[in-house]
């Protein structure tokens, strides 16, 4: 499968070198919160491209402490969420909060 047609989580999994299949739904279900916590900033993820995608990678690295640096891969993540949270092109329009609830808006995952 070329890299044009994995999901989401499928190329995440792939920068994880994982090839069984026995983390795949934590491996998706936190690319999912990963999205909710870049929507919780104001950052648009409906066009899922690169940049978007190494947010999500960060993110899982961050969560799974992947080889053993998952605070940088948490001050990577949260540095760069932040910077792309303030560009036009990934900014969320105004009231879209697609997937998002109120009591997910005030949760932090610190």
């Amino acid at each position: 499968m070329s890299d044009a047609t994995l999901s989401m989580w499928e190329k995440v999994k792939q920068s994880l070198h994982i090839s069984h299949n026995k983390l795949d739904e934590e491996i998706k279900r936190k690319v999912e919160i990963c999205k909710l916590d870049m929507k919780r900033v104001g950052i648009s993820t409906d066009s899922e491209d690169e940049l978007i995608y190494i947010l999500c990678e960060l993110y899982v690295k961050w969560h799974l402490n992947f080889n053993g640096m998952g605070e940088t891969f948490r001050m990577n993540y949260e540095q760069m969420r932040d910077a792309v949270s303030l560009a036009d092109q990934y900014r969320m329009k105004e009231g879209s909060c697609t997937g998002a609830t109120g009591g997910e808006a005030n949760e932090t995952s610190e």
